[in-house]
C-alpha cells in the first residue's frame, strides 16, 4: 500500500475513534427507563411524556460524580413576567458545568432555560404555586441536559414503551410547545367518589351553556380544573363538552 494511502487510512481511523468518543455520554443517557417516564396531558389535550428529574440527577452523578464535585449549576437569570389577566410567569436561566474525570478540567457552560406559572387564574380566582421557582429550575436543568442527549429517544419518538404508539406530535413536542406547556400546570388527579358528568347526565346541557359563556381566550384547562373539583369527567367527554360549547381545544 502506498505511503499516502496509509497516512489517509490512519487519519480516517483516528477521526472515527474521535467521533465515536464524542457520543459516549449521549449513548448512555439517550434511553430513559420506563419507570422514569410519566405520561401527562397538556392543557391542549396532547399526551406527552415527562422525564423524572431525579433520573437526570442520578445519571449526572453516575457519569461525573456528586453534585458540587463532578457537576454543578449556576443560575444566571430569574425573572417574573406579569400577564394582563393577572397571572405571573417565572423564568430561570442556568449554566450546567461538568468535570472531566480524566483531566480534572471543567466544561464550558451548557445553557438551559425553563419557566412555570407562579400565579395562575382558575375558576375560583388567582392561585399561587409556591413551587413555581423550583419547577422553573428543574425545567431549565432538563433543557441543559437535553444538549447532552438526555432522553433523546423520547424527543425523537423512539422510546419503546406502551406510549410509543402515539402520534409524533404527542411524543415529540416542538420547542414552542415545550416552552408554552412549561408555563402551564399539569392537572392533578381527580378525587375518587365524585359524580360522573357525561352527556347522559341531566345537567350536561347546563354545563354546555356555562362553558359557552366563558371568555374565548380563557384556557380550556382552567374549565377542566373547575369541573373536576366537583365532578368526574373523562377527557373524551370534556373534549366533547368543549366542542359543543364552541371552544377549540387546540387553541386553548
Amino acid at each position: 500500500m502506498p505511503e499516502a494511502e496509509k497516512v489517509q487510512l490512519k487519519i480516517n481511523c483516528n477521526m472515527e475513534l474521535k467521533n465515536a468518543d464524542n457520543l459516549h455520554i449521549f449513548k448512555q443517557v439517550q434511553s430513559v427507563p420506563e419507570d422514569a417516564q410519566k405520561p401527562f396531558e397538556s392543557p391542549w389535550g396532547k399526551r406527552l411524556t415527562e422525564i423524572d428529574p431525579m433520573w437526570r440527577i442520578e445519571q449526572l452523578t453516575r457519569l461525573f460524580g456528586p453534585a458540587g464535585e463532578g457537576w454543578y449549576t449556576e443560575v444566571t437569570r430569574q425573572e417574573k413576567v406579569s400577564l394582563q389577566n393577572g397571572e405571573i410567569c417565572v423564568f430561570t436561566d442556568l449554566n450546567l458545568y461538568l468535570k472531566d474525570s480524566k483531566t480534572g478540567k471543567w466544561s464550558k457552560p451548557i445553557r438551559g432555560t425553563g419557566g412555570n406559572r407562579l400565579v395562575l387564574m382558575t375558576a375560583e380566582g388567582l392561585f399561587v404555586d409556591d413551587e413555581a421557582y423550583k419547577k422553573a429550575y428543574t425545567d431549565a436543568l432538563g433543557v441543559a441536559c437535553k444538549s447532552l442527549g438526555f432522553g433523546a429517544d423520547i424527543y425523537r419518538g423512539r422510546n419503546d414503551t406502551k406510549y410509543s404508539g402515539q402520534t409524533a406530535t404527542a411524543t415529540k413536542p416542538s420547542e414552542k410547545e415545550v416552552t408554552v406547556s412549561a408555563c402551564a400546570p399539569a392537572l392533578p388527579e381527580q378525587p375518587k367518589g365524585l359524580p360522573e358528568l357525561s352527556p347522559q347526565h341531566p345537567r350536561w346541557n347546563a354545563f354546555i351553556s356555562w362553558a359557552a359563556k366563558k371568555p374565548k381566550d380563557k384556557p380550556s384547562w382552567t374549565l377542566k380544573s373547575a369541573i373536576r373539583k366537583q365532578w368526574n369527567i373523562t377527557d373524551e367527554n370534556f373534549n366533547e363538552l368543549m366542542r359543543l360549547s364552541g371552544r377549540q381545544m387546540s387553541n386553548n
